[in-house]
């Protein structure tokens, strides 16, 4: 069986789930034995490891040369183009992600396309005429929520409905895409996998060694993006309370900055992005990781905390009540700020609840591998060849 999967491969400085779910099932489906190639739109041309090709932009030259190696397929690329043209899109970079795309897939030939997300990655695989079956993994429609493309609201729907078969991570990302027209029936659920040999439990004293950590004030970690969406506001303004109840108590914001104001935060920490080895670290050196999402798809920053066996205080939106059992940490209502500091607060001050709690996450993310992630993607993609 061959796949390509149409998505981001990590970068340096970058955070996302998407790039790490594009690398993780990438690798896990090669060691199942499905030929996979990532046409990955992180990167450019040349610019990509073994088994990738990049597709991100090329020169003028390279452009014409694709050009003019192309097939000639016109079903789908005028609408394609002027969608993306509606969308804020400059021409240039949809004809030339749109040649590399057609480019790439003539030398792999995939059975199946794998794109992820439903926003501009399907339009672009329209542009480039790649007519394979094609399964749309939908990580989140947060884009819909923040209306940053408003003509996402129509394209998203449109290119779920012209997709062959739908994955989410969560049952609540289901019900979400479910809700936009979709036949329930073309939906399946395979949630995320966690890498076990990255994040693992290590001793909280020698991580904070490690990051050169006050190895005895009471540390909690935020993960990702430092944006309003991914509730760091929401943390910033909890904190000054947790702050009066734990005068020595710190919050670390790991991750680049975002829309959220962190400025005025007493205690805080901002080692800005990190890269993934670093970042499990930190998880190892917190006492609480906190997880304050206005939305979530899934919800991985969580399950990658509860990996390396910490306690997780979360927002219960979308797809974090799966992720996060109710003995793994606390949840609470999300944009409810008293309630947000109130079990920071009481899960820094009880150790016996939080040593039960890691052990309650260590078990839980036990059940989370990418080998199960592959198996089951690699089940859709054989079903949907015996179509």
């Amino acid at each position: 069986m061959r796949v390509a999967i149409f998505g981001p491969l990590p970068s340096p400085g970058a955070v996302g789930g998407v790039a790490t779910h594009t690398a993780s099932l990438a690798s896990a489906l090669r060691d199942s034995g499905v030929a996979v190639r990532v046409l990955d739109d992180a990167h450019a041309r040349g610019a990509t490891p073994a088994g990738a090709d990049g597709v991100r932009g090329a020169s003028a030259a390279v452009r014409l040369r694709l050009a003019l190696a192309a097939r000639t397929r016109t079903t789908g690329r005028v609408t394609a183009f002027e969608t993306l043209d509606a969308l804020g899109v400059p021409r240039a970079t949809a004809r030339a992600r749109s040649l590399l795309l057609a480019s790439a897939c003539r030398a792999f030939n995939p059975q199946v396309l794998h794109v992820q997300q439903a926003d501009f990655r399907p339009l672009f695989a329209d542009a480039a005429g790649l007519d394979m079956p094609r399964v749309i993994a939908v990580h989140g429609l947060g884009a819909l929520e923040t209306r940053e493309y408003p003509g996402l609201a129509d394209a998203v729907p449109a290119n779920l409905e012209a997709a062959a078969l739908i994955t989410t991570p969560s049952r609540a990302l289901a019900r979400e895409v479910a809700a936009l027209g979709i036949e329930p029936g073309r939906i399946k659920v395979i949630p995320n996998g966690v890498d076990h040999v990255r994040f693992y439990p290590r001793e909280r004293a020698l991580a904070r060694e490690r990051l050169g950590l006050d190895p005895d004030v009471p540390l909690v970690v935020f993960a990702g993006r430092v944006t309003v969406h991914k509730g760091a506001g929401d943390l910033a303004i909890a904190w000054a309370g947790v702050r009066r109840a734990l005068p020595r108590a710190r919050v670390a914001f790991v991750g680049p900055a975002g829309d959220a104001d962190i400025s005025g935060v007493h205690g805080a920490i901002a080692p800005g992005a990190v890269d993934p080895d670093t970042l499990s670290w930190w998880y190892a050196a917190a006492d609480v990781v906190a997880v304050p999402s206005r939305y979530e798809g899934f919800g991985l920053v969580a399950l990658e905390a509860m990996a390396c066996g910490r306690a997780v205080v979360a927002c219960a939106v979308g797809g974090l009540p799966e992720v996060v059992p109710a003995a793994a940490g606390v949840l609470v209502a999300p944009r409810d700020i008293a309630a947000l500091e109130e079990a920071i607060t009481a899960m820094l001050r009880d150790p016996d609840a939080r040593g039960a709690a890691e052990a309650a996450a260590r078990k839980a993310a036990s059940a989370y591998t990418w080998a199960a992630t592959a198996a089951a993607f690699a089940n859709t993609y054989d079903t949907l060849l015996r179509c």
